[in-house]
């Protein structure tokens, strides 16, 4: 069994999904190694979805330790949406920089 094959859906994942697609977000559930593949305007991150003070699990940690790209922790659809202005933010300083 792989250390990617426990898979529980927080409570908070379906408000922090809306919120995102709401903002703009084209979101997929992928369940493994993180919750979450969300995309704008060309940018592309990860989402780990936790409800409260739920903890990453120590394969998540170590997941996120080595991802080169975006990877967030989502608690709140607030900070879905944070994601979302974060990853269009990116994307403005992309064109501008490449041309």
């Amino acid at each position: 069994m792989s250390k990617y094959e426990v898979h529980r859906t927080d409570n908070s994942e379906p408000l922090i999904i809306e919120a995102m697609r709401a903002a703009g977000a084209t979101v997929k559930k992928i369940g493994r190694p993180l919750d979450l593949l969300v995309a704008i305007d060309g940018m592309t991150a990860l989402g780990e979805c936790k409800t409260g003070n739920r903890q990453l699990q120590v394969s998540q940690v170590e997941f996120i330790d080595s991802w080169p790209g975006v990877a967030a922790v989502l608690r709140t659809p607030e900070d879905g949406i944070a994601l979302v202005r974060l990853l269009r933010e990116q994307a403005r300083v992309w064109k501008r920089y490449a041309g």
